[in-house]
């Protein structure tokens, strides 16, 4: 099942390559209004924005996109609002082709336009291919926080932008309200989409083998990946974990030049694809145990967030949860587990 290849919640906002952008003024009015010059083509990049929304609409579970300010400074830049963070995206003045920041390479309108007919053509087959899991749960490697009775497994890639909204705005309030208080236990599993997110992978690996020297070390590196979204080379990761108190560096780069947890990643990779994760983040949730009398609120709940259900082979309701969610809609979930 080529799965990998239908993976499109808008996780190409961070494309990776070789071509530089040039040093481009911020826009004067704060981008709080849309601001459209005179020489710009407003259908044009509306036309554009439209194709990203189709994107997110046909993924689920990601952010409309809101143009906060659009300028003609050489490239044509266009600042979306995700959930509250500016995303910036450059187009030539041909409306031609589309240019990712930190070193991003340019993705043609053509290609935008095949991406969204490859994601109708997915959403419309998902329902035959879709499979019941014979039993979701974390791998036994997947590093975890908290002792709860509800399990919340995150597939995610550390190159995705999503991924990095729920981090920044979510992922702190989650685990100090439900994690820390012992209400749900959190496992983190890698779902790296390397053909669009090449560095996603070796950051993966990069976490793994901190754990490999105890699990406080692998949430470090995580929080520090996480951070430094910009610039996940291999040279800037080695930089990143001679900061972490007392992690054994030379052991890290020695385990990180090596590849011997790609293997560990990929593995992660294929149960998530197991379980039907088509994009990232996706968010697994469930209650061992969870008397029958309690799911139709369960179900209840997740409807009223957007969230789906199912019930895997073993017979445990599994709430699933796509992209970067605000903390509410876990809260509404959580709160229905627990009730």
């Amino acid at each position: 099942m080529k799965r990998l290849f239908l993976v499109f919640s808008l996780a190409f906002l961070l494309l990776a390559g070789c071509t530089t952008i040039p040093s481009l003024q911020q826009p004067s009015n704060g981008v709080a209004n849309t601001s459209i010059a005179n020489n710009i083509d407003k259908a044009k990049v509306s036309e554009i924005t439209s194709l990203f929304n189709d994107l997110s609409a046909l993924q689920g579970g990601s952010p409309t996109l809101k143009e906060k300010s659009v300028e003609n400074v050489q490239l044509i830049k266009i600042v979306y609002d995700v959930n509250g963070n500016s995303v910036e995206v450059y187009v030539t003045p041909d409306y031609n082709n589309i240019i990712i920041p930190n070193g991003g390479k340019a993705l043609s309108k053509t290609d935008l336009k095949n991406f969204v007919e490859q994601a109708k053509k997915a959403k419309a087959t998902q329902g035959t291919q879709q499979t019941v899991p014979d039993n979701v749960a974390p791998a036994s490697t997947a590093p975890y926080e908290g002792n709860g009775s509800v399990t919340v497994i995150e597939f995610s890639d550390f190159q995705c932008p999503f991924c990095g909204s729920f981090y920044a705005n979510t992922y702190g309030s989650l685990k100090k309200d439900y994690v820390d208080s012992g209400k749900a236990t959190f496992y983190y599993m890698n779902f790296p989409l390397k053909s669009i997110h090449p560095y996603a992978e070796k950051a993966a690996e990069a976490a793994s083998c901190a754990q490999e020297q105890g699990n406080d070390f692998f949430w470090a590196m995580h929080n520090l990946l996480f951070e430094n979204q910009a610039n996940l080379s291999v040279d800037n990761i080695k930089k990143l974990a001679s900061g972490i108190d007392g992690l054994d560096t030379t052991a890290f780069e020695s385990c990180l030049d090596s590849g011997n947890k790609s293997s560990l990643v990929s593995s992660d990779l294929n149960t998530g694809l197991s379980f039907g994760v088509t994009g990232t983040p996706t968010f697994y949730i469930y209650k061992e145990g969870l008397p029958s009398d309690k799911e139709s609120a369960v179900e209840a709940a997740a409807q009223s967030v957007g969230a789906t259900t199912f019930k895997d082979k073993s017979g445990k309701l599994v709430v699933v949860l796509v992209g970067a969610q605000p903390k509410s809609a876990f809260d509404t979930v959580l709160a229905a587990f627990n009730n």
